[in-house]
C-alpha cells in the first residue's frame, strides 16, 4: 500500500494561501466586510461621477461618506491580515518543512527526525476551494510537542498531496476523520 504524504513548508507563500482559503471557506464574515466596502465603492465612484456629470453638489456628502467608510473597511482587513502574518512569521517552525501522512485514515505530522507528531487532530477537516484545513486542539504541555497550546488549523493544499488524487479519494482515505462542510 503507498503511503500518502503531505509536503509543506511554512513559508509566506504558504499562509498567504492559507490566509485566503481561510476567508473562503471559513469567513463569513470578512467576506461580507469585503462585498459591504466593494459595494459602498462602486456607489461611492458612481455618485461622484454623476455629481461631477451633473455639475451638483448634492450628492458630495453621500459621496465622500461611501469611500471613506469603503477605505475604511479595505485598510482593517488589510491590517487584520498583516497583523496575522507577523504573528506566524514569528511562530519557531515558520519557514520549517513538514511532513504529514495518512496513518491508519488519520493525518499524522512527521517530524524530520522520523517520530513523534507535533499536533493530533482533534476536530473534523474542512475542506477549502483549494485544500483542506485540519482543526487541532493545542497541548499546554511542551513535550507533547503541540504546534501550538491553542485550538487552531493547519492547512494543506490539495496539490502537496502524494500520490496526487481526487479530493474524493483523499477524503474517502481518511476515513475515520468527520468531514465539516465550510461556511
Amino acid at each position: 500500500m503507498t503511503t500518502i504524504a503531505i509536503e509543506l513548508v511554512m513559508d509566506d507563500a504558504h499562509h498567504h494561501e492559507f490566509h485566503r482559503e481561510w476567508v473562503a471557506s471559513q469567513g463569513p464574515g470578512l467576506r461580507s466586510q469585503k462585498r459591504v466596502a466593494i459595494v459602498l465603492l462602486a456607489v461611492g465612484v458612481g455618485l461622484g461621477a454623476l455629481d461631477w456629470a451633473t455639475d451638483g453638489r448634492q450628492m458630495t456628502v453621500t459621496t465622500i461618506t461611501a469611500l471613506v467608510i469603503a477605505v475604511f473597511i479595505f485598510a482593517s482587513l488589510a491590517r487584520r491580515k498583516h497583523r496575522w502574518l507577523k504573528c506566524v512569521r514569528a511562530l519557531p517552525w515558520f519557514g520549517a518543512a513538514v511532513r504529514i501522512e495518512v496513518h491508519e485514515g488519520d493525518l499524522v505530522q512527521v517530524k524530520n527526525s522520523g517520530g513523534d507528531p507535533r499536533f493530533r487532530r482533534t476536530g473534523a477537516i474542512v475542506p477549502s476551494p483549494n485544500g483542506y484545513f485540519v482543526k487541532y486542539r493545542g497541548l499546554a504541555d511542551e513535550s507533547d510537542y503541540a504546534v501550538s497550546a491553542t485550538d487552531a488549523s493547519v492547512y494543506i493544499p490539495h496539490r502537496a498531496i502524494t500520490p496526487p488524487m481526487s479530493r474524493e479519494a483523499f477524503l474517502t482515505a481518511l476515513s475515520a476523520v468527520e468531514v465539516q462542510e465550510g461556511s
